[in-house]
């Protein structure tokens, strides 16, 4: 009987079937929120009509899956990805994953029960740092291994920047732009920082036993594997990215599936789960209120024979320069972003 592990996650779903401890179908897809029908298409790629096959989930949405009978099998994420790591590495030593939305260190993987470490699902030091501040930059995410590539050098950023809160890392890029430092480099910096971060508040004083392996979606950003390489100051050979590093999760759930379901099983029970447990309240969509303008505010541009008062505000992307005469009124304003050279 073939066995399949779902990994329903923050931002993504994984599936992976084996059969005969063999990777018969692997697929990852968003789901935006929608996991219930973007799981419903997937399984109908992964799984005929009729057949009859184990499961297992896991994830940090899995609950979306188990329904009011917990019909399907459930698996804590880290002996998942214990498992699935296990399954692809079987020398491993310990296992750095970094998610969308969490990172773990799992370590003593010789062990029935390996020690391991998290961090408090916060989107900074994860996947979604890294889409947040290539959104600030106006790049695409799936450019950043590119970019990286051509960093010459590996500028120091603040630590805070790639962990305890995302919103740092603003700060820092701006004042790095300001000093000239390349984009590339800049975001060879933010890896630096990041897996600088992850050693510090997750690793700490637990032991790197050697080889890593590096999983999880931050997997194809290569500046995080190079930041990781000389952080922790591992040889090519004591750093392994396994080819499915993606897919650990959903390979230890499918390691550890059980029971008999079919397609039509599932899609049934999916369909309660969804009538019974998810049925979400929607808010009325925001509206301006009448006599709301967004048009640019009148200024006089004509400065009075008085004189008027200059206002400044510098902030990390954008600096306010206002004129206002005595009376109050507005003379002049501009909003230009903040930049190298920047005059007032």
């Amino acid at each position: 009987m073939k066995r399949l592990g779902m990994d329903i996650g923050t931002s993504t779903i994984k599936v992976a079937v084996l059969e005969d401890q063999v990777i018969k179908y692997k697929n990852i897809r968003k789901h935006y929120g929608k996991i219930l029908p973007v799981l419903k298409e997937m399984l109908e790629e992964a799984c005929a009509p009729r057949e009859r096959m184990a499961m297992c989930v896991t994830g940090s949405n899995a609950q979306a899956v188990l329904g009011a009978e917990d019909e399907i099998p459930y698996l804590g994420y880290i002996p998942a990805v214990a498992e699935g790591v296990r399954y692809q590495v079987p020398e491993a030593g310990s296992i750095i994953e970094i998610g969308s939305q969490g990172a773990r260190f799992i370590t003593n993987l010789e062990k029935q029960a390996p020690e391991f470490a998290v961090n408090e699902h916060c989107a900074g030091g994860t996947g979604s740092f890294f889409e947040d501040q290539m959104s600030r930059l106006g790049l695409k995410i799936e450019d950043y291994s590119s970019l990286v590539e051509q960093a010459q050098s590996v500028p120091r950023l603040s630590g805070r920047c790639a962990g305890r809160c995302a919103v740092f890392a603003k700060t820092d890029i701006i004042h790095r732009q300001q000093e000239g430092v390349s984009t590339p480099d800049i975001l060879l910096g933010l890896c630096y920082a990041l897996v600088r971060n992850y050693k510090a508040t997750i690793v700490k004083n637990l032991p790197v036993k050697k080889p890593v392996v590096f999983c999880g979606g931050v997997t194809c950003n290569a500046g995080v594997i190079r930041a990781i390489r000389d952080v922790f100051g591992l040889s090519e050979e004591e750093l392994i990215v396994p080819e499915f590093a993606r897919y650990e999760a959903a390979l230890g759930a499918a390691l550890k599936a059980s029971g008999s379901f079919t397609l039509r099983q599932l899609n049934d029970s999916l369909d309660r789960t969804l009538t019974t447990h998810h049925t979400v309240g929607t808010l009325p969509k925001l509206e301006l209120r009448p006599g709301t303008s967004l048009a640019e505010p009148n200024a006089t541009e004509i400065i009075p024979e008085s004189g008027c008062a200059l206002g400044i505000d510098i902030g990390s992307t954008s600096t306010d320069l206002v004129l206002v005469g005595a009376d109050g009124e507005l003379v002049d304003f501009q909003y230009p972003g903040t930049a190298v050279g920047t005059r007032l």
